[in-house]
């Protein structure tokens, strides 16, 4: 049977897979007949990136040397992440560099469910030589939630190097990006998917996103308790797709 492998929000600062509603995640799809896991990873900002990605590349790593002796196939397992959980899952999958200290590729995930985050958020700095404040990297106007997971990188080169976007090839896994409807536009996380997805599909990869209408970021997640919530359907149907 298929794994799929969750990683829970919190800007990179904060949470815990035992935190609500994140707790109950796995409780769907076990009850649907798939093998679920959830891991957390080191915080920001005691811990910089890039230990964040190489705790999820670890636990990835944890599954496919003993899932087997679980009845699940190693074969096939598949990431999920939400907010910052969904930055980290579509960063491992799209750039190379994370799963190559285990010796894998990219297509050795099955595939990545990403819900709600920013996908291709990159940062100019626009001045030559940059003033101190594009120095300091932070622009005036990333104070909403979705910035706060800024403090994990310690430079605007290495903050621009983590956007899933810029890595995206041939090679990345069957993706599905999950929008709630009440985040699509400030900050443009829908106009950020549809460039990921369009740079995969040129590229040849397999890739779609689906808006969850009357879902917020928050909501989205938190409704995810029944078979027929449409989030779970849309993430049930994927997994069965790419077996």
């Amino acid at each position: 049977f298929s794994t799929i492998l969750f990683v829970h929000e919190g800007s990179l600062i904060s949470g815990d897979r035992k935190d609500a509603p994140y707790a109950r995640m796995c409780e769907t799809f076990q009850a649907d007949g798939f093998a679920c896991a959830a891991t957390n990873y080191r915080l920001a900002p005691d811990h910089k990136w890039p230990a964040q990605p190489n705790d999820l590349v670890a636990a990835l790593g944890w599954l496919k040397h003993n899932i087997q002796s679980r009845g699940g196939n190693p074969n096939r397992i598949f990431l999920f992440g939400h907010s910052s959980g969904c930055l980290l899952v579509a960063t491992v999958a799209a750039d190379p560099r994370y799963l190559a200290a285990q010796g894998w590729v990219p297509r050795d995930i099955a595939g990545v469910v990403a819900m709600g985050c920013r996908l291709n958020d990159f940062v100019e700095v626009r001045a030559n030589p940059p003033t101190d404040y594009e120095r300091s990297w932070v622009p005036p106007n990333r104070v909403d939630d979705f910035m706060k997971e800024e403090v994990a990188f310690t430079s605007l080169q290495q903050r621009n190097d983590a956007v899933p976007a810029a890595h995206v090839t041939s090679q990345l896994p069957p993706s599905l990006i999950l929008i709630a409807d009440a985040e699509r536009f400030f900050p443009p996380v829908l106009r950020d998917a549809a460039e990921f997805v369009g740079r995969a599909q040129s590229a040849g990869a397999t890739a779609d996103l689906v808006i969850l209408r009357d879902r917020t970021h928050m909501t989205a997640v938190k409704m995810m308790v029944t078979s027929t919530d449409p989030a779970v359907m849309h993430v049930e149907a994927f997994v069965r797709a790419h077996e």
